[in-house]
C-alpha cells in the first residue's frame, strides 16, 4: 500500500516513500480482514469511521475508542487510530459534552479513526484468537463460537497439564497489566481439547463445533485497556 517516487536533488536521483491516504489504508485492512464478509453488531460499523486530510504518518491502536485513547494518539504524533470498539459502539448519541470534545480533538489534530471488531477477532492468522493461541503455545486446528454464518473463535487438541496452561495465560495477562480467572483445577488434570473466544464470548463455551463439552475453554480478553473515559 506504500508507493514510491523518485526526484532529482542536486543531480542525484532520490527515492521517496509516499505514505497512503487514510481511505487507501482502511480499504487494504478491510480486504485483508474480510470486513464485508463478516456479520457483526450493527454499531460496530467496521472500517473507516472518520477520515483525515493528510496521508497516514503513524498508526496507534487500542481496544476502546475513548478520550484517553485520542489524547494518547495525539501525544504520540499518530494520525490514524485503529480501535476494536469504534466511535459508535454505544449507539446513537448527541454530539455534546464528551462526544463533542472527542470529535473536536480528532478534527483539530487531523486524526482518522478505523475500527475492526469481529473481523479482527476471527482472522485465521492475525486475529485476536489466533494470536492468543500462539502466545499460549497452542495450535488451532478447528473453529469455535458460531455467530450468524461465521465462527469467531478457534479450537484444537493438545496434551498439557491444565494448571500449566493456566499459568501461561496468567503470565501473558500480567504482562498486559491484567489477570485471569479460572474454575477450580484438579491437581494432575490434563487438557486434551481446548477452545477460545476473545471478548465476551462466554455463551459459546458450552461446546466447540463437532464435539461435546470442551474440557478447557477461554474467554479471557487479552490486554484490555482501562474502562473508557
Amino acid at each position: 500500500i506504500l508507493t514510491f517516487s523518485t526526484q532529482i536533488f542536486y543531480g542525484l536521483e532520490v527515492g521517496i516513500v509516499v505514505m497512503p491516504a487514510p481511505e487507501k489504508l482502511a480499504s487494504y485492512a478491510d480486504q485483508l480482514l474480510d470486513s464485508a464478509g463478516t456479520p457483526d453488531y450493527p454499531n460496530a460499523l467496521n472500517g473507516l469511521q472518520l477520515t483525515s486530510r493528510a496521508p497516514v504518518r503513524a498508526i496507534s491502536a487500542a481496544v476502546d475508542f475513548s478520550t484517553r485513547t485520542i489524547e494518547s494518539t495525539i501525544e504520540n504524533r499518530a494520525n490514524f487510530l485503529v480501535v476494536h470498539h469504534g466511535m459508535f459502539w454505544g449507539g446513537l448519541e448527541r454530539l455534546v459534552d464528551v462526544s463533542y470534545r472527542r470529535l473536536r480533538l480528532l478534527i483539530e489534530h487531523d486524526v482518522a479513526v478505523d475500527s475492526s471488531h469481529l473481523p479482527l477477532d476471527r482472522h485465521a492468522s492475525l486475529g485476536n484468537n489466533a494470536l492468543l493461541a500462539r502466545e499460549l503455545g497452542l495450535e488451532p486446528t478447528g473453529s469455535f463460537a458460531r455467530h450468524d454464518n461465521i465462527f469467531i473463535g478457534v479450537s484444537g487438541s493438545t496434551n498439557v497439564e491444565t494448571q500449566a496452561l493456566a499459568q501461561r495465560a496468567r503470565e501473558f495477562a500480567r504482562k498486559c497489566g491484567g489477570e485471569i480467572r479460572t474454575t477450580t483445577i484438579t491437581p494432575g488434570r490434563r487438557t486434551k481439547r481446548w477452545a477460545m473466544c476473545s471478548g465476551a464470548g462466554a455463551s459459546a463455551a458450552a461446546s466447540p463445533p463437532g464435539a461435546g463439552p470442551c474440557p478447557t475453554s477461554s474467554t479471557i480478553p487479552a490486554c484490555r485497556r482501562p474502562t473508557a473515559c
